[in-house]
């Protein structure tokens, strides 16, 4: 853990903003950490503010990107146009670490994950599920949804030994055409691929056989309720598979209030 005086770790931070969703007083979290109570308070309001990406630990005004951007443009037709096992990678989706050894091993690139995360930032690819307006919001869905669905699939997780994974398709800005699929933990571990186009059941279906194939757990999806994820195709894969994924359902729009309210989950 943090010592006082000395600058906390990205996994430290994302731990004291875990902890203090969980219930814990941001008092009792900086005492935990050896840290600052207005510490844990800052780091809990970046979150807020801005997801968990925001509570990274950044490099001073003054210091240049890892990435030149002639190598970033390089990152960008890498993630955008091919997958990891193009490269020899053994995994169907992208990770950070492994944009991290594809940066070493073929551009020559050194770099840490945090400065992995901060160049998808660049290209528009965050850790951060879509905030949706307040009024969209049915509270009394999402409060029982968070105090009895999701304490009942932490359940489920220990007893089929699965991942919860919070999945999630959005548009990159400013094109448009190309789509993030992504499948985030609560501790902003994240699998993701780039679609470019309309996304189809069969896309879908596509990602979570990556997803099945990526990891050795089992996997519980949790995902918004759409025509996409509801589709005959996707319902017949995830039953012919059930041994292996389960699909759960936010309320309507209410994917980053039970996110970020949810207690981290196994991953």
């Amino acid at each position: 853990m943090a010592n006082r005086g000395k600058r906390a770790t990205t996994e430290e931070r994302i731990l004291a903003v875990q902890l203090v969703e969980s219930g814990q007083s941001s008092a009792q979290v900086a005492e935990m950490l050896g840290v600052g109570r207005r510490t844990v308070f800052r780091w809990h309001q970046q979150y807020r503010a801005g997801g968990i990406d925001n509570v990274h630990v950044r490099s001073g005004t003054g210091r240049p990107a890892k990435f030149s951007d002639d190598q970033l443009e390089r990152l960008r037709s890498v993630v955008f146009g091919t997958e990891p096992r193009d490269w020899g990678l053994p995994a169907g989706l992208w990770t950070r670490p492994l944009i991290r050894t594809l940066a070493r091993d073929r551009f020559g690139v050194d770099v840490s994950t945090v400065t992995v995360a901060r160049a998808l930032r660049r290209l528009g690819i965050s850790s951060r599920l879509p905030l949706c307006s307040a009024f969209q919001q049915d509270s009394a869905e999402v409060r029982d949804w968070e105090e009895h669905t999701y304490p009942l699939l932490r359940a489920e997780a220990e007893r089929r030994e699965a991942a919860i994974l919070f999945a999630d398709e959005a548009p990159l800005a400013p094109q448009r055409r190309d789509w993030l699929l992504s499948a985030l933990t609560l501790r902003a571990e994240q699998r993701f691929r780039v679609h470019r186009g309309k996304i189809l059941p069969r896309h879908f279906v596509a990602f979570c056989k990556d997803l099945m194939e990526d990891t050795e757990s089992n996997l519980i999806l949790v995902t918004g309720v759409s025509a996409l994820h509801t589709s005959a195709e996707v319902s017949r894969f995830v039953h012919a598979h059930a041994d292996r994924i389960q699909l759960s359902f936010f309320p309507d729009y209410a994917h980053f209030t039970a996110v970020s309210r949810a207690r981290p989950a196994a991953s």
